[in-house]
């Protein structure tokens, strides 16, 4: 529960990351990551992010990007279908549980309100370009 998920079109790949594991009365955190491939679900990681839960993933036509998540998290990460790498994160303030799309045509990432971190929700919208615009 709380994952986030997001489609590498170039390789063809649903990727999963963090969100709740357990059972019902007792649910952790968790950072592994996986990936579907029409036929199973591989683990392919357990380093990178922090755990969290309700974070925010998108895949941007050469790789997956996450940001945020629950309880404070307002870290960004790319993931290249081997390794997570932390971004320098120069955007939004930390928040969990926001909308978040790619805009191909556009070539950057929309990211839309959320959850603060004392629990107010938010209502600002940030962009992030891979480089900036000209």
């Amino acid at each position: 529960a709380a994952h986030a998920l997001a489609y590498d079109s170039e390789r063809d790949r649903i990727v999963l990351f963090g969100g709740l594991a357990g059972t019902e009365f007792e649910w952790k955190l968790v950072n592994d990551t996986w990936e579907y491939d029409s036929a199973r679900w591989i683990h392919v990681a357990d380093t990178g992010p922090s755990p969290r839960s309700g974070h925010g993933m998108i895949y941007d036509g050469t790789k997956v990007l996450l940001f945020g998540g629950d309880g404070g998290s307002g870290d960004t990460w790319e993931w290249d279908g081997t390794h997570w790498k932390e971004l320098q994160n120069m955007g939004p303030p930390p928040r969990g549980y926001f909308g978040m799309a790619y805009d191909s045509a556009r070539k950057h990432t929309t990211l839309y309100g959320g959850e603060g971190i004392n629990a107010n929700l938010l209502g600002d919208t940030w962009e992030w370009y891979d480089h900036p615009p000209r």
